[in-house]
């Protein structure tokens, strides 16, 4: 048996006595919370770890995108977050850890349907369209970015080149009251940057932000909209 399940094993078989004793979870629920529990204990063996104040957010941020990567669907990734953010919860109000890695990350955001303002016309011109230019690379990256990332006009466009991690999997975001999260990136929104990235690089900007006018100035908000 690994270090990191020896100690994560215990833990988690009291957390779901907790849930089922004290919450009164029913047998379902708290087997869901085991699965996902689980695969999050069997991802962390493959790190040398013997205390869950050794896992950061970088490894939990990797156990995220290993899930993107094994195609789980966008709402299985959002309960299996549900599940090991409470279960760093209880483990932090029990003085068990000190901080919770999981507390500056997003969960994905839900496929959801277009507004019903759009035309079928219209729907099947943004899923069909094809950038042709630098701009409309870059304006298409900075919807696949909102779209994908649940992320306000404003977060998008005070984004910077620095502020991805893993790949471009994960970004972080400076949100309202300065608080900062880290919010998935999906394959299509990853892919429509990568595009972006390639055509700012010609511009010789030394602006750090994501998206950038022809001058190589940072956009703004108004200019989204």
């Amino acid at each position: 048996m690994s270090e990191s399940k020896y100690f994560l094993s215990p833990l988690i078989t009291d957390y779901l006595d907790f849930l089922k004793n004290i919450k009164g979870l029913s047998k379902n629920t708290t087997s869901s919370y085991l699965r996902d529990l689980n695969k999050f204990s069997k991802f962390l063996q493959s790190y040398d770890l013997n205390s869950l104040n050794n896992v950061t957010e970088e490894i939990c941020s990797a156990w995220i995108a290993d899930l993107f990567k094994s195609n789980v669907t966008a709402r299985s990734i959002q309960r299996h977050l549900s599940s090991v953010k409470g279960f760093f919860s209880y483990l932090k109000k029990n003085n068990l850890v000190a901080n919770s890695p999981f507390e500056l990350i997003s969960s994905p955001k839900s496929p959801s349907h277009l507004p019903n303002i759009l035309s079928p016309e219209e729907v099947s011109q943004l899923l069909n369209f094809k950038p042709k230019n630098s701009q409309e690379k870059r304006d298409l990256a900075i919807i696949e970015l909102i779209y994908s990332s649940g992320l306000r006009v404003s977060e998008a466009v005070n984004s910077n080149l620095n502020d991805f991690e893993d790949d471009k999997s994960f970004l972080r975001v400076l949100g309202k009251g300065s608080k900062t999260r880290l919010v998935p990136v999906g394959r299509f929104a990853r892919a429509a940057i990568n595009n972006w990235v390639i055509e700012r690089k010609k511009l010789q900007t030394k602006d750090e932000a994501l998206f950038v006018n022809l001058r190589g100035t940072r956009i703004s908000t108004r200019s989204v909209q």
